[in-house]
């Protein structure tokens, strides 16, 4: 690959791949890197079968994220073009507080996806919203919700990449165990792949050690917290 850029001060520019523009300045420097890198996952982009297409991210405040936080970086990674509804505080259920309803906020969504992930279930959690039965088809516990969930992703987008996420663990995790099964039983029935952070994000808040990639409170990853998601997440949406 060759470029030409006719510029004076080459370190004043920045060429960037892929569909999204890179969050900071990186100085210009001579590297020479190679591909059997110990992070073979920062070059995904130059395998990435799903190059070039429109990820749809759907989920609370740790899809929205921080700056540059995985779903930033592994839009870049991949080269796609991310279409992001995510949104601080939103449940899957119902609840009365006003919050983003996943189950429903589905039904006002237009866009064109080619991928679609769901990535919430802390707030369902931290608000006491009823596990329920398997049965339920309402959304006021979180079986119903997420078979709703299920049900109106697989009509909107019928015939498209459509994916579930657990939450990353958190500070005194196995109060969100319950609803980490939930989720990985609903996409076993319905044939949507599932991406079980919970068990295999790599983080692990209530050993003192691990805070580091936390916010103070052990809920929320910091930038390193991400950094070690991303590889996760990118190897994921790449097997899609």
């Amino acid at each position: 690959v060759r470029i030409d850029n006719q510029v004076i001060n080459l370190p004043e520019q920045m060429i960037t791949i892929g569909f999204t523009e890179q969050p900071f300045y990186i100085p210009y420097e001579i590297t020479q890197y190679s591909f059997e890198s110990s992070d073979p996952w920062r070059y995904s982009w130059l395998t990435s079968k799903n190059r070039g297409l429109r990820w749809l991210t759907v989920g609370d405040s740790i899809c929205n994220g921080i700056p540059y936080g995985y779903r930033q970086q592994t839009t870049i990674q991949l080269d796609l073009i991310n279409i992001n509804h995510a949104k601080d505080g939103a449940t899957i259920g119902y609840f009365l507080d006003g919050a983003r309803v996943i189950s429903e906020y589905i039904d006002t969504i237009t866009d064109e996806a080619d991928i679609i992930t769901v990535h919430a279930m802390v707030n369902d959690c931290s608000g006491g919203l009823p596990i329920g039965a398997f049965s339920d088809t309402t959304n006021t516990t979180f079986y119903g919700a997420y078979r709703m969930v299920a049900e109106k992703l697989l009509n909107k987008f019928t015939g498209k990449k459509i994916a579930f996420m657990t939450a990353v663990q958190r500070v005194n995790n196995t109060a969100l165990k319950p609803y980490v099964d939930v989720i990985k039983e609903v996409g076993a029935f319905y044939g949507i792949p599932v991406l079980d952070l919970n068990a295999n994000c790599g983080l692990y808040p209530d050993l003192p050690a691990y805070m580091q990639y936390y916010d103070g409170i052990g809920l929320h990853p910091n930038l390193e917290g991400h950094k070690i998601i991303t590889p996760k997440v990118v190897d994921f949406i790449n097997s899609l």
